[in-house]
């Protein structure tokens, strides 16, 4: 058993189990009480395994109690329950299970799989209702190297999805916001990564300057071939610290998970970036622990193959170099400073089509220059932050007016049940008394039906167009990824040109090239979508124009309601 390595939840039914045999009085454990254990345990996740083949865990669960309750006793108490050889060999059987499925750990499913794979009778009452080795192995997940395993500190892979993200897949995968200008903090970040000695760095700017933008640019370079040799196959991978410390009974699990994080890391791509946002939060965890900042990250420093990112306010980060100021010898500094107006509309003309295809509205470039002027005047914070904010608040009440119900719908109604309660109640007066106000409300309803119907109307008409329009861009995506994918479809060069067009635009926004940029936004793409609708209508597949678009005024209306002050006193100019 000395290769027996369960996972937590493994190691607990395990517990369970002995205990349960204490109980009992009986002088060894046996594999009805590691069942019954596991029923009883891990969260229900061997009992929802035996619902997933179609057995009855009620009913397995008081076939095992049976089993249990004729196994031999003991009178003295002071004997404590040994492993019997039955359930030696279940997990022997489980043991080579998780060797078969690739993963270091036991879990308690590869303990299900062991008990089926014996010879004893709890694998005939498994048997009887339908649980096997093919029963299991069919409705277990099919992904290598032990996606079946118990969420569990040590084991690697899950650790990955639990604590990490991928900041590499997100850039290759395209969903990462396109990053413009930033090109010397973005330099120097690669810089420091690629030092032989000091390999760590920390980006410190006050919040909403862009220092996580920063980071993605980062992760973009290294996916277009464009970052140091030394970076070229790195991944860039962002850790959760606060989910590491959740349900941490102690430093020591706490280091278990990140360990496992990092042999994660070097086990995929043997060199990376590990970057911990707010860096600040670090001081938490040593808090948590009674232990130093360095003493926290001492496992990801003392991996050479791994370079280490922060973010910090310089507030913040003061107050972290006075908790340990150790840290002054391990983090090299790259001041994020908050960028000029122009800058800034430079940022946003990066990102503008991401919040376009996002909103289904179409952002001027009065509208850009109009957010970052008026978001400098008027709103606290820096740029450009406050101004990607304006932008994305007009764009959605835009897209919210034209599609969501009027206000004038609702407040009609809300008069129409007012004039309703009041005519009910005019009924239990005298007809005399009451008939010229009985006849005014009837007007007054008349005439408010009318106008409801009317404005339901005209509602739900826009409705449909917009409609239309929102599936715009889907479609014309549908339309040319459809015919980059056959080769029999005559229009496979207009839809490479466009899907080439747009990867160029997106190009000529990171490398600063805005005339290029322009060119390619207002004049080529346009034209060549002119095309693809041009061809979907031939074919039958007609296509809606885009309606809506934010202009200055848009902008002026939120900074007027943000900062309190007339539109009047804004100037768009």
């Amino acid at each position: 058993m000395d290769t027996f390595n369960p996972t937590s939840k493994t190691e607990a039914a395990l517990t369970t189990a002995l205990q349960t045999a204490f109980a009992a009085g009986n002088p060894e454990i046996a594999p009805a009480h590691l069942l019954i254990s596991m029923l009883d345990h891990t969260d229900g996740a061997v009992a929802a395994l035996l619902q997933a083949v179609g057995a009855d865990p009620i009913v397995v669960r008081r076939g095992a109690q049976d089993l249990a309750d004729q196994l031999p006793t003991t009178s003295d108490a002071s004997v404590v329950p040994q492993l019997g050889r039955d359930a030696l060999a279940v997990c022997t059987a489980a043991r080579r299970a998780a060797t078969e499925s690739g993963v270091a750990h036991v879990s308690t499913e590869h303990v299900v799989l062991g008990l089926v794979a014996s010879d004893t009778a709890e694998a005939g009452l498994l048997a009887a209702h339908g649980v096997t080795a093919e029963t299991l192995h069919a409705v277990l997940p099919a992904e290598p190297s032990g996606a079946i395993a118990d969420a569990d500190p040590a084991n690697s892979r899950w650790a990955l999805r639990e604590y990490t993200t991928d900041l590499t897949e997100l850039a290759r995968g395209g969903e990462l916001d396109p990053v413009v200008g930033r090109y010397a903090e973005i330099r120097q970040l690669a810089l420091i990564s690629s030092l032989r000695g000091r390999k760590a760095a920390v980006l410190v700017g006050a919040d909403g300057v862009g220092k996580t933008s920063i980071i993605a640019g980062l992760a973009q370079r290294i996916v277009a071939g464009e970052a140091p040799d030394l970076l070229r196959d790195n991944l860039v991978i962002a850790l959760d610290l606060l989910a590491m410390v959740a349900g941490a009974r102690g430093f020591g699990e706490f280091e278990q998970r990140l360990t496992a994080v990092l042999d994660g890391i070097e086990d995929r791509a043997g060199r990376a970036v590990v970057v911990i946002d707010e860096l600040p939060t670090l001081a938490t965890v040593a808090d948590a622990y009674a232990t130093t900042v360095t003493t926290v990250l001492a496992p990801v420093l003392a991996r050479p193959a791994l370079r280490l990112v922060g973010t910090a306010t310089p507030e913040r980060y003061a107050r972290l170099v006075a908790h340990d100021s150790a840290l002054t010898r391990v983090f090299q500094q790259v001041e994020v400073r908050e960028p000029s107006q122009a800058d800034a509309v430079a940022m946003l003309c990066g990102v503008r089509p991401r919040y376009e295809a996002h909103h289904q509205v179409r952002i001027t470039d009065y509208a850009v220059q109009a957010a970052v002027v008026l978001a400098d005047r008027h709103l606290p914070g820096p740029l450009p932050d406050k101004a990607i904010q304006l932008i994305d608040v007009a764009a959605a009440r835009l897209r919210m007016a034209t599609l969501d119900r009027p206000v004038d719908v609702d407040e009609l109604q809300d008069t129409i049940r007012r004039l309703e309660t009041e005519q009910t109640a005019l009924k239990q007066e005298p007809a005399e008394q009451v008939a010229e106000r009985s006849s005014r409300l009837r007007s007054e309803l008349a005439t408010a039906r009318a106008r409801l119907s009317q404005l339901l109307t005209e509602w739900r008409d826009r409705q449909r167009t917009v409609d239309r329009v929102m599936d715009l861009q889907d479609d014309l995506n549908r339309i040319t990824g459809r015919w980059l994918e056959e080769d029999r479809i005559v229009d496979r060069d207009l839809a490479q040109q466009l899907a080439d067009a747009r990867t160029d635009y997106e190009r000529a926004e990171r490398a600063g090239d805005f005339g290029r940029a322009s060119e390619l936004r207002y004049r080529t793409i346009p034209h060549l979508e002119r095309r693809v609708v041009e061809r979907a209508e031939s074919a039958g597949a007609p296509l809606a124009v885009s309606v809506g678009q934010i202009e200055d005024w848009h902008i002026a209306a939120v900074v007027s309601e943000w900062a309190g002050l007339p539109v009047d006193r804004l100037n768009l100019s």
